[in-house]
């Protein structure tokens, strides 16, 4: 009995449904690789920048330690700029 359902034909419709399940699981595992790939890349990248940025404050530690105060200040500065402004709309 169990081999007389196999036997019989798909209904077209589920063939057809069947069909676009396919695809879309097709275009996921590609979606899906392509994301591992940025992801990656983007570990790589983070490594590289944080290792320059590191070779840069080797070189250039006291100096960058001398400016932070006026750039810390600068930022903040900014950030009240913002605020007021939005609190003025």
């Amino acid at each position: 009995m169990a081999e007389e359902i196999w036997d019989d034909e798909v209904d077209p419709r589920i063939k057809g449904e069947l069909e676009r399940l396919n695809n879309a699981s097709h275009q996921i595992n590609l979606l899906e690789k392509d994301h591992e790939d940025a992801q990656e890349m983007f570990r790589l990248t983070l490594a590289e920048s944080a290792s320059h940025l590191k070779s840069l404050y080797d070189k250039l530690g006291k100096k960058v330690d001398q400016a932070r105060p006026y750039y810390e200040t600068l930022n903040q500065t900014e950030h009240v700029r913002f605020v007021i402004y939005w609190e003025k709309l």
